[in-house]
């Protein structure tokens, strides 16, 4: 537990704060909405656990460590099209303990979406590559000063 005086101590340096100074900052401080549940409102379904979706979000967050936007969006897709394959899953698997569901029903487009939804997830990582190679090359080709 913190005594008095860290308690203070800690009161007088929040009141110093202005909020992110730097570039990578404000970048930062900018799409910290999408780690606290702006997409899990969009993309998950009522039925579905949020908390989940956030999870799956997060760990690819932690893993991948996004730097920028775009990275940040890619990250995003990569969470989204694994979401929707697992959501494919579950029905398929819903059909197949015959939960209210007929699997001709779903019909040959199942393994459509999940082929489109494997695709969507390996685009967005391999572009994530590039543009981190990409800003690698020019970080090494920049000459120190």
């Amino acid at each position: 537990m913190a005594s008095e005086k860290q308690i203070q101590a800690a009161r007088i340096n929040g009141a110093k704060s202005r909020g992110p100074v730097t570039a990578l900052g404000r970048l930062n401080s900018a799409s910290k909405s999408w780690k606290h549940g702006i997409v899990a409102r969009t993309v998950v379904l009522d039925c579905e656990s949020r908390d989940r979706f956030n999870t799956l979000f997060r760990s690819l967050i932690d893993e991948l460590q996004p730097v920028t936007v775009i990275e940040e969006m890619l990250v995003q897709k990569m969470a989204v099209a694994q979401w929707r394959q697992m959501r494919l899953w579950n029905l398929e698997k819903n059909s197949i303990e015959g939960q209210k569901l007929d699997l001709e029903a779903l019909g040959a487009r199942t393994s459509v979406y999940e082929t489109r939804y494997d695709r969507q997830f390996d685009r967005a990582m391999a572009t994530l590559e590039r543009r981190r190679a990409l800003r690698d090359k020019i970080k090494v080709s920049e000459p120190t000063k």
